[in-house]
């Protein structure tokens, strides 16, 4: 069945009157689905449900040994059993792995300072001629010399 039902020409119009005169169309939807989404139960149905799931735990008649296991249990009540070892060899890798990185952040740090004494060493200056400060200025001047005794005259066309 659709989930859309025809509506007669006049009741549209009126809706979208509606609609422009600043009502909104979300005012005018209505939901015709179910509203409820999840059974709630109580406590003891709750724990008879899950009873009667045990109960039935090999629901699979064949799975052609593929292994499959359904104990009727929830899934966030599986995470329960955790071995205590599994903590330590991970605490045991966590340390290794930060004595790991502080070797690493050394090794980089000491790089990066020996790049940087390299850097300071080797600049473009050194490669440069000095230039005396009197020919410097001598070279200013005639650029400047010329471009007074030119003639600023207009062309004419």
């Amino acid at each position: 069945m659709s989930r859309r039902t025809a509506k007669p020409a006049k009741d549209r119009l009126a809706d979208l009157r509606a609609a422009r005169a600043g009502e909104g169309r979300s005012k005018q939807w209505k939901s015709t689905e179910d509203e409820e989404l999840y059974d709630e139960v109580s406590e003891d149905d709750y724990k008879k449900i899950v009873k009667s799931r045990l109960d039935r735990d090999d629901f699979i008649v064949d799975d052609d040994g593929g292994g499959y296991v359904d104990n009727g249990m929830d899934a966030f009540e599986a995470g329960k059993d955790y071995d205590s070892d599994d903590d330590e060899e991970n605490e045991e890798e966590r340390r290794k792995r930060k004595a790991e990185r502080k070797k690493t952040k050394a090794a980089l740090a000491a790089q990066r300072a020996k790049d940087e004494a390299y850097a300071e060493k080797n600049s473009i200056t050194d490669y440069q001629p000095v230039v005396s400060n009197e020919k410097e200025q001598d070279f200013m001047s005639s650029l400047l010399g010329g471009l007074d005794s030119a003639s600023s005259s207009p062309l004419e066309r």
